[in-house]
């Protein structure tokens, strides 16, 4: 019918064109046979309703993905969904606890630290991976000549990672990459906004227990330390209750200024916490006044380590003045009683004053 068009023949009127599915023959060649409509449009069907299956298998997973604790967890859920031919690479802020998950690398450079979050062939255990030896294997993809195919993982405009398929050359298995991509960016992305909000609520329970000049817990630290550690404590026949004063620190802030004042705050901070021996609480419990506490009886030799650590450190820091602490340290039997941190720091303070006042030329 287009051959009679083409030959300027008047065409007008209804045909009927009979027709035949004959598939990949683009390219003009016609080694081909026809199929059956209705086979095809079946196995069409089957594809699709197969692909919505996998769609709801993989964000279930992904749900849980959101509420695992550790990356092993995370792991074990990717596991379940039997992804071969796939590599997963992490940065370290993603995993890594002691990072920041919001923090920016200056210059876009970042860790050379990566971490393998899953691989189809190593136990679905996260490892280290080093981010300049782009994937694992590598040598040996490159000899299987099929084709490498990397994505990058990202959340919100953050990068995450990446991913590296190598799949045999399916066209249906290269079709399911846009779905598990999607899919992982979902889920380590929510794994990491969970992450940052427990490393906000860390971060905000550090700073409500820290004195932020010192570094030590502050009173309210202190008292949770100890509540969190008494078990420990209890365990031991005696303890060394630490109370301690910093001498002269209204002369110091009146005579040098408050920044001197706080150098010597937390001069005197560094003294305690490097003086006392075995496990340890160290409080400022604000102002001048510090407290703290050891598992070990040794009252003597805590004051006159702390002297010494103070002549040295006066020794070099060359100020006009010279930071100094009086210090009570009272040694406590727990035998049988119960234990009242309070009721015990009252003896401390009352040695502490009584080395404060017998002082010549006492400064406020």
């Amino acid at each position: 019918l287009l051959d009679r068009v083409d030959k300027g023949e008047n065409c007008n009127g209804d045909y009927y064109v009979g027709f035949n599915i004959i598939l990949h023959e683009s390219c003009g060649c016609q080694g081909g046979k026809s199929i059956s409509p209705a086979e095809h449009i079946d196995l069409i069907t089957s594809s699709f309703y197969r692909y919505q299956r996998e769609e709801c298998s993989i964000y279930n997973h992904v749900a849980n993905i959101y509420c695992c604790q550790t990356v092993d967890e995370i792991c074990n859920e990717i596991a379940q969904l039997n992804w071969y031919g796939l590599f997963v690479l992490l940065n370290s802020e993603c995993t890594d606890n002691t990072i920041n998950p919001l923090t920016t690398v200056a210059n876009g450079q970042r860790s050379d630290d990566m971490c393998l979050l899953y691989t189809y062939n190593n136990g679905f255990k996260p490892k280290s991976f080093k981010r300049k030896d782009i994937a694992p294997e590598m040598e040996y993809l490159l000899q299987l000549k099929n084709p490498i195919i990397f994505n990058s993982l990202n959340f919100q405009n953050i990068p995450l990672g990446y991913t590296c398929f190598f799949f045999d050359a399916n066209i249906r298995d290269y079709c399911r990459i846009p779905q598990i991509v999607n899919a992982l960016n979902v889920a380590v992305g929510g794994y990491r906004n969970l992450r940052y909000q427990k490393f906000l609520a860390n971060k905000i329970e550090e700073i409500s227990r820290t004195d932020t000049l010192t570094g030590l817990y502050n009173r309210k630290g202190f008292a949770d330390m100890l509540s969190e550690t008494a078990e420990m404590f209890a365990k031991n026949n005696t303890l060394t209750i630490v109370s301690a004063d910093l001498d002269g620190l209204k002369h110091i802030n009146d005579s040098y200024g408050h920044s001197e004042g706080d150098f010597a705050i937390r001069a005197a901070a560094e003294a305690i916490e490097a003086c006392l021996p075995g496990k340890k609480i160290c409080a400022r419990f604000g102002g001048d006044e510090f407290a703290a506490i050891t598992d070990e009886k040794c009252a003597d030799t805590i004051k006159a380590k702390i002297y010494k650590y103070l002549d040295e450190y006066n020794a070099k820091s060359q100020k006009e003045y010279k930071i100094s602490l009086s210090i009570g340290a009272y040694e406590y039997n727990i035998s049988n009683t119960n234990f009242d941190f309070d009721d015990i720091l009252k003896n401390a303070d009352s040695l502490m004053y009584i080395e404060k006042y017998s002082k010549p030329n006492r400064r406020k």
